[in-house]
């Protein structure tokens, strides 16, 4: 007997009361129908679900969907995560209206595999049994299920069943051998309920990856995070669901009435609702077409949410045609890469066309850019490592100027994008940003200290912008030593925070910035507390040079302990006080003059006089123990308007601390302290 820990999804479709919830019953023993409605009608409404084991030992789950027209909505919704279908005809009516709606969805959701089987043998003769089972073999011939077996069946006198079960175990074998690699753990939510004693309960088809009990998810579209108390797979519990199974969540800390259906139970971080997705869109070849800017019901999963088609690169997709769009989704909804959906036309609702799902949380594209067309493709066809350089060139703010729109992205919102594992995207993105692609280039840039990635393009650009920025403030503030930091991110990447800034400036400090591993960085930067400065040019030294500043820092040197106001010196020199204003900074910001304190701006000093003071101040108190104000002004032969902000200066470096009127040796005093006289 096979082992098997993972279910195979089996979804009925057919016609209303061809049925198909007798033939579930006929194979499992179950009836689907649950509702006091669909038992007093005798017709589904809703979705029905059934565990099947087969004879191999493989499980089946049966979701049995209504087939009425006014419950498409609930078909689809059971549609999702289905590996394989089982078309029902009934054999005294043959192929009807919602036969051709259900196989047209299904071909639309991506199904390829299935079994046709004729119900209601018991109420034709052969004759006529002979010539429906060739008139659906007409119609099926050009559809995904063209070469799928028809099986007879009554499930009144059990004739065929045996046979059709038999099939079902051998496309099961077929479904289990083809399932999609391993995929981020997520539920679409198809039933939510409430248990007195357990609380709220979800259920739903495992559509990728494995949850186990004790995990914490996240409901979206609201981002509610909820933690997993119990498990169950058809009734029983379980410590692990995995992608196939009919899987009800236990969920605590999360109401019955914040969840609906078409809700998704994911982990947390691993996806995200969006408003924007870029699909391709099949219009069935039985519509008008679908013009750009049409109202539409879409399904995806198993929500449905009403949309507006925007076409790409045309004005409308004729029937029986593809094309590439952007649905603008009228509420947030989970729409990863890769899924199915639908579309159903507004009023009177009909379904018209479906496809894949290229790329959520999309940049609203320009429907006529060549570029946004090519970034379409890639995004349809493109190898991993060209939609990872895609999605990082265009993850941004787009009010921001061309170049530098783009800002980092975690590996984990990568995956998400991508719907993969996170240990698969850092896989790819290390072999992008590895020297073992040297031959065809660096083409992910990884932020020290971060991890969050940026494209080589988008380094280049941010870069260009960031120099472009310095090259503008020198130009309007020649004089000063560097750009403050903020100010810099404000004007080059105003919508990244300064965590993100602070790495991308690790990238272009030197010496890194020399460093051929990284690409798009010819120029460095040299960090000065901060300010931000270019590399290759000794600003200071230039600056310190210009006649203006030797002017004013050469008056400061020449006063000594007597210095001036700055005005008069600005005055004596024949410098504006614009011009003044920069020098002082650059002058204080460099060193090479120090405030003080004191009253107003405070006194200012050369740092040579200041070095000089300072000598005197420990020669007195190694000598003496101590230094008063008036013996550092006769010392000194200046006044107490230097004085006094020169000891207070003195305390605030902890050279000396004040006792009483005299200072004494601080904290930061050099050398062996002196001796406190007897």
């Amino acid at each position: 007997m096979i082992v098997n820990h993972k279910h195979i999804v089996l979804g009925t479709a057919g016609h209303v009361d061809h049925g198909k919830t007798t033939l579930t019953k006929a194979l499992t023993g179950i009836d689907t129908d649950r509702l006091k409605e669909e038992k007093a009608r005798g017709m589904t409404i809703d979705l029905g679900f059934a565990p099947f084991r087969l004879p191999s030992g493989r499980i089946v789950s049966i979701v049995d969907v209504p087939g009425h027209e006014r419950f498409i909505r609930n078909m689809v919704a059971g549609a999702t995560g289905m590996d394989m279908v089982m078309l029902v005809v009934a054999a005294d009516e043959g192929i009807m209206d919602q036969t051709r709606e259900h196989l047209d969805i299904l071909s639309l959701l991506g199904l390829s595999t299935g079994v046709v089987a004729i119900t209601k043998i018991d109420l034709v003769d052969q004759e006529f049994l002979d010539m429906v089972i060739a008139d659906v073999g007409d119609y099926l011939r050009d559809t995904f299920l063209g070469d799928a077996r028809i099986i007879p069946v009554s499930s009144v006198t059990g004739a065929g069943i045996p046979d059709l079960i038999s099939e079902i175990d051998r496309l099961a074998g077929v479904a289990e051998s083809t399932r999609r690699a391993p995929s981020i753990f997520r539920l679409p939510v198809d039933r939510v309920f409430s248990i007195a004693g357990y609380g709220t309960v979800v259920t739903g088809t495992v559509v990728g990856g494995e949850i186990r009990a004790g995990e914490e998810v996240e409901v979206l579209p609201p981002g509610r995070t909820a933690r997993i108390r119990g498990i169950q797979v058809h009734a029983r519990g379980v410590e692990c669901a995995v992608a196939g199974d009919r899987a009800a969540l236990n969920l605590a800390g999360v109401q019955k009435d914040e969840i609906e259906r078409g809700y998704v139970v994911a982990r947390p971080g691993t996806l995200a609702a969006s408003t924007l997705v870029d699909v391709t869109l099949t219009v069935l070849r039985n519509t008008p077409g679908v013009s750009h800017g049409q109202r539409v019901r879409m399904h995806v999963g198993t929500a449905e949410v009403m949309a507006r088609v925007r076409v790409m690169g045309a004005d409308s997709i004729a029937g029986g045609s593809e094309g590439y769009a952007q649905l603008t989704l009228e509420e947030p909804t989970v729409a990863a890469r890769g899924d199915r959906f639908i579309i159903r036309s507004y009023s009177p609702v009909r379904t018209i066309g479906g496809g894949r799902v290229l790329m959520h949380s999309a940049p609203k594209r320009r429907r006529f850019s060549q570029h946004d067309l090519d970034a379409l493709a890639i995004e349809r066809s493109g190898s991993p490592q060209d939609l990872i350089e895609l999605i990082l060139n265009e993850h941004g703010d787009p009010s921001n100027p061309p170049g530098t729109r783009v800002s980092p992205v975690t590996i984990e919102e990568l995956a998400a994008r991508l719907l993969v594992p996170v240990d698969d995207a850092k896989r790819i993105v290390s072999a992008m940003a590895g020297a073992s692609t040297a031959e065809v280039g660096i083409r992910v840039v990884i932020l020290p200290g971060t991890g969050k990635l940026l494209s080589v393009e988008g380094t280049a650009a941010i870069r260009t912008a960031l120099f472009s920025a310095l090259d503008g403030f020198y130009r309007e503030f020649p004089m000063r030593l560097g750009m403050p930091k903020d100010e810099l991110r404000m004007k080059v990447t105003p919508h990244w925070d300064e965590g993100d800034f602070d790495a991308f400036l690790a990238l272009l400090q030197e010496p890194a910035a020399g460093d051929s591993d990284i690409p798009g960085c010819p120029r460095g930067i040299i960090r000065s507390g901060n300010m931000i400065l270019p590399s290759g040019v000794d600003r200071e030294r230039m600056i310190a040079g210009m006649p203006e500043v030797l002017a004013v820092e050469n008056a400061y040197r020449n006063d000594g302990f007597n210095p001036r106001n700055i005005s008069c010196i600005l005055t004596e020199k024949g410098i504006s006080p614009e011009i003044g204003v920069e020098i002082l900074r650059f002058l204080l910001e460099t060193g090479r003059l120090v405030r003080l304190g004191g009253s107003g701006d405070g006194v200012i000093l050369h740092a040579d006089a200041l070095e000089r003071a300072r000598g005197e101040v420990i020669k007195k108190i190694k000598k003496d123990g101590s230094i008063s104000a008036g013996e550092l002004r006769d010392i000194l032969k200046s006044s107490r308007r230097l004085v006094i902000p020169l000891l207070e200066y003195f305390d605030r470096i902890r050279l000396t601390t004040r006792v009483g009127d005299v200072r004494k040796a601080g904290p930061g005093f050099p050398g062996e302290r002196p001796a406190p006289p007897a």
